[in-house]
């Protein structure tokens, strides 16, 4: 992979995508459970309900977290000098801290203007403010464990995430409290309790320790990618909201079983190498060998994976119910969209490994996806429905993945 003896490394790189890749796959077992249950007994309208507080607490989250946990992860995988690794954790701590108490303060008290703004009942949009702290609390926890590459107890910890999210479910259906609340809250002790299992691992890197050089190192670095994960959050959720906002909130159930059997299931694959590829190759400086090696795996992508998509979407549909009728077009547009996610993926840890270089590349490629995205869906999906809503997520991973190559063949 690599031009320089690195045996090592690389067998260390196996072994962690053999520990990631066993918790993953227990989690998504679990976590399979859990939305198979969702969507099949509370149907597609308390599930669409479900999906939208989701979507809005993605978005909340942006500012809170200003893309700080990537950068974290970076820098702390650089080096394994424990006392630096302590300082960037604790930096990124408390710049996350300070960005959760200042946002919450802004969402409360225009709780009433923001909630009309995404469409949705004031007591919905409150539960996704809980939603995205408890989010951030889970996911910079566990991302801490990637930056110090503790990725076996990533692995374990991983692993129970789906089954602490199913438990709950259970019982709440077993007490037949039958509403899309139920769903959520059954996440909220699923991330409230996977924070704090992680945290107890992580304890001994947190200090009270704030050095301003590398705040502005981190921030400088997050800058990019906090623009990135904007736009990737708006690509990812604003169809969506459109799609309550133009078709029914049923509709949106139907579109998310879609796209939970399709993009989400062959994003399992990419993201175990993703999450051990970015701590694994962040400290070596040629990524040309890389690259050449994921372009010779794109067109075994292409070949296998779309269908691959379509039995897992056919199988999966089925399982979720009758409400759930599948369509041939509509599964396959899905698809091709699962593809080039993967793709777009893979290209997005390689460049984040890169740095700032890298990560300006990331950012424009995001901004595009996202400019491209809201226009088509703007545009289709009051004429297309769900069909136009998914071409609009192909066509924007398109135009991303092609500035990419541009940029990569002018300029790295």
């Amino acid at each position: 992979m690599y031009n320089e003896e690195m045996s090592g490394d690389v067998k260390h790189f196996i072994t962690n995508i053999g520990y990631v890749g066993v918790g993953i796959i227990v989690s998504t077992f679990f976590s399979f459970m859990f939305n198979i249950l969702s969507g099949r007994i509370f149907g597609p309208t308390e599930y669409g309900k479900f999906v939208l507080v989701q979507s809005i607490a993605m978005f909340l989250q942006i500012p809170m977290l200003l893309g700080i946990p990537t950068a974290m992860v970076k820098y702390t995988s650089e080096n394994k000098d424990i006392d630096r690794q302590r300082t960037v954790i604790s930096t990124s701590y408390i710049l996350v801290s300070i960005c959760v108490f200042f946002f919450t303060i802004i969402y409360y008290i225009y709780s009433k203007q923001i909630s009309e703004i995404f469409s949705i009942a004031e007591e919905s949009f409150k539960l996704a403010i809980i939603f995205a702290h408890l989010f951030i609390f889970s996911f910079i926890t566990t991302n801490t464990l990637r930056g110090v590459n503790e990725i076996k107890k990533y692995s374990k910890i991983k692993s129970i995430y789906g089954l602490l999210q199913l438990l709950p479910l259970i019982l709440f259906i077993y007490l037949t409290h039958i509403s899309y609340t139920s769903i959520v809250y059954s996440i909220l002790i699923s991330d409230a309790l996977i924070g704090l299992l992680t945290f107890q691992s992580i304890k001994r890197y947190i200090r009270f320790k704030f050095e301003l050089p590398w705040a502005k190192t981190l921030m400088n670095f997050s800058l990019f990618t906090a623009i990135s994960d904007i736009s990737f959050v708006i690509y990812t959720n604003t169809d969506k909201l459109l799609i309550n906002k133009y078709m029914l909130v049923e509709n949106v159930g139907l579109y998310n079983a879609y796209f939970y059997s399709s993009i989400n299931v062959i994003n399992i694959f990419a993201g175990i190498i993703s999450i051990v590829l970015l701590p694994t190759i962040s400290k070596y400086e040629d990524k040309t060998p890389i690259f050449k090696r994921l372009d010779k795996f794109i067109p075994y992508l292409i070949v296998l994976g779309i269908p691959f998509t379509l039995v897992t979407e056919y199988v999966i549909l089925n399982i979720f119910g009758k409400d759930y009728p599948f369509n041939f077009l509509l599964a396959f547009l899905f698809g091709v969209t699962a593809v080039m996610s993967v793709w777009y993926l893979l290209y997005v840890s390689i460049l984040t490994s890169m740095g700032i270089k890298g990560a300006k590349i990331n950012f424009m490629s995001t901004v595009i996806i996202a400019i491209v995205n809201i226009i088509l869906d703007i545009y289709l999906i009051p004429i297309l429905g769900l069909n136009g809503a998914i071409i609009a997520t192909t066509v924007g991973y398109c135009c991303g993945i092609s500035a990419i190559l541009i940029i990569r063949y002018r300029a790295l």
